[in-house]
Parts: structure tokens; sequence; C-alpha cells
């Protein structure tokens, strides 16, 4: 792939979810996602599981795809946007609400990502206050998050569960998500935990 020297700045790149191994290539493939990160500084990229997709099933994607993303473009920072309302599924089973965008949203940040975006920009009300608490809560554990993330073991095996630790301070944060509809119960093996003193938050 062929590209113009960028012009200076701080350059951020949005790509599809298509670099991402479990979704569909493009026809050209995936040899161009090499290039185009090494001439971004800045690497994000939009997955909707429930509005392009319109498979919930789909939501640990969110996680997934933010990892892979994480590991081809570091050390440099990635964001990942989030959707926020209804662009083209109106079936019910995957209307976004307040629930799946802070699920989405932590996802994200577990698997990884410096930074998030919401889109589209033309919410209301309700999306401006779910958007404002969560970002919130990151600023509050801002520290921490910026930290490398370390793997969390989930057992049994749950396919809509997704896990992470950092490391900050002394403490170590374990972030769990659970992306399916129903509860889950599970056992998390994070590194560092024996003998610490826990707390459960949000």
């Amino acid at each position: 792939l062929s590209l113009t020297p960028p012009a200076a700045g701080l350059r951020f790149l949005t790509l599809t979810a298509h670099f991402f191994p479990d979704a569909a290539p493009l026809p050209t493939g995936r040899g161009m996602y090499t290039g185009l990160i090494a001439n971004a500084d800045v690497v994000g990229f939009d997955l909707y599981p429930l509005q392009e997709l319109c498979r919930p099933d789909l939501i640990p994607w969110v996680f997934d795809a933010q990892q892979d993303l994480a590991r081809r473009a570091a050390p440099k920072p990635t964001f990942q946007w989030i959707e926020v309302r209804q662009m083209k599924c109106a079936d019910p089973a995957m209307a976004v609400t307040e629930q799946t965008i802070r699920v989405e949203s932590w996802l994200a940040i577990a698997g990884g990502a410096h930074g998030l975006g919401f889109f589209p920009g033309d919410w209301g009300t309700t999306v401006g206050t779910t958007v404002h608490g969560i970002a919130e809560r990151i600023q509050q554990l801002e520290p921490a998050l910026l930290q490398p993330p370390l793997p969390v073991g989930i057992e049994p095996a749950e396919p809509a569960v997704r896990a992470s630790a950092r490391s900050f301070g002394g403490a170590v944060y374990v972030i769990a998500v659970n992306a399916g509809a129903g509860v889950a119960t599970v056992l998390l093996h994070a590194p560092g935990l024996a003998g610490r003193p826990l707390r459960v938050d949000g």
C-alpha cells in the first residue's frame, strides 16, 4: 500500500472493524492495515454490534477487537467509537440502551482503549447523562486505566464475560463486564490479588 506522507500534526485514524480476524475482511484483505496504522499517531475503530451488525451476541467483540487493535498499534494509544442510538436496526432486540452503552464502553476500556468516542453525535438527554456518567467514572480511575492491561482468567469459560486488570499505586483494579442478557457466575483469576482485601465498585 502506497501512502502520501502525512502533514505535520497529531494524526488520528478510525478504521472499520474489518481488521479484526473474526470479522469478514474487505476484498483487498487485511494487509493494508499495517501501513495505515504506521501513518497515524492515535488509532481507533468503529464496531457497532447492535446497529451495524444487528447481532447482540457479538457485543463481546467490542473487547476482542479492541485487544487486537491494541496489539497491532502498540505502543500507540487507541480508541473506540461506541454506538449510542438507532441507526440501521429497528428491531427492539437491537435497541441501544443506557445499559448497552455502559457495557460497550467498559468492554472497550477493559480491552485496552485509551479513549472513547460516541456515535452518532446527535443524541438526546438520556444518552448525554449516560455518557457523562461514564466519563466521570473513567476520570476518577484514569491513572489506573492508563496502565498496561493484565490478563484475567475466567472460569468456567463464559462466552459473554470479558475481564482485564490494571496495577497502579499498590492496588490491582479488575474490570469485568458481562456482555450477555442474563446473569453470569464466574470465578476470576487476576494477578496479585492473593491476600488482599477486595472491594466491589459499580
